[in-house]
């Protein structure tokens, strides 16, 4: 042979698969081989020297971020309200998820204020009955109130 000519090769052992190029949404990994033996500069393996496969095909789920600082008591004595917020982030490269965070963006937690006082007689005050629940509306980000009164 010349070194020019072409001759029988074989291949070699694939390689590992390579780290799926996408956490989520589909991505691709791929493998390799060599074709070996033979003399000359020119080898012909019959096959493909490269294998690509999809991996990681879930959907991309929104992450919650920590919960914010609660807010103040809705109450300056007595029985009240406070909440708090989350967001729904993406931990995919790019910022967007394909599948909204499960669960709520609001939390409320009682809080409990020192107990209503009239100043004038020193006496404690008791509370009226709750108000209905107001409109729900997406506007005001789906939260509901209602309120009672220190008597």
């Amino acid at each position: 042979m010349t070194g020019h000519e072409s001759s029988s090769g074989q291949w070699s052992k694939w390689s590992s698969w390579t780290q799926c190029d996408r956490i989520c949404d589909g991505g691709q990994q791929y493998r390799e081989r060599i074709c070996e033996g033979g003399e000359g500069e020119w080898r012909q393996c019959i096959g493909h020297g490269r294998e690509v496969r999809l991996c990681n095909q879930q959907s991309c789920e929104g992450e919650w971020s920590c919960w914010g600082e609660f807010s103040q008591c809705s109450v300056t004595c007595g029985v009240g309200l406070k909440w708090r917020r989350r967001n729904c982030v993406s931990s995919k490269p790019g910022g967007h998820y394909s599948i909204p965070c499960t669960g709520r963006d609001y939390d409320e937690s009682q809080c409990i204020m020192a107990a209503c006082v009239n100043t004038s007689s020193n006496s404690a005050y008791g509370w009226d009955q709750w108000s209905e629940w107001s409109p729900c509306t997406a506007e005001g980000n789906n939260l509901q109130q209602r309120h009672r009164s220190c008597l």
